[in-house]
């Protein structure tokens, strides 16, 4: 999303930004059982920003990001 790769307001944008809000309640609730429990992770606690960030760096080097056409111009559909 914030590199180009999906348009804004495309089915795949909605739900890049659905999983990112899910993401987010993940975190929270991840950070609620910390402060309440003692909690020990087995290998280690998932950082989901770290890793959402990592894989944007991971596509920016593999995918090409589609260049920006120019708007065609009024009547250019016009078969007349």
């Amino acid at each position: 999303m914030r590199i180009g790769i999906i348009e804004g307001s495309s089915k795949q944008d909605q739900q890049t930004r659905e999983a990112q809000r899910r993401l987010g309640r993940l975190n929270a609730e991840i950070a609620n059982l910390d402060s309440n429990f003692d909690v020990r992770y087995r290998p280690e606690k998932p950082e989901f920003y770290r890793i959402m960030s990592e894989a944007e760096e991971l596509a920016a080097r593999v995918v090409k990001i589609p260049a920006k056409q120019p708007p065609k111009p009024f009547g250019a559909d016009d078969p007349d």
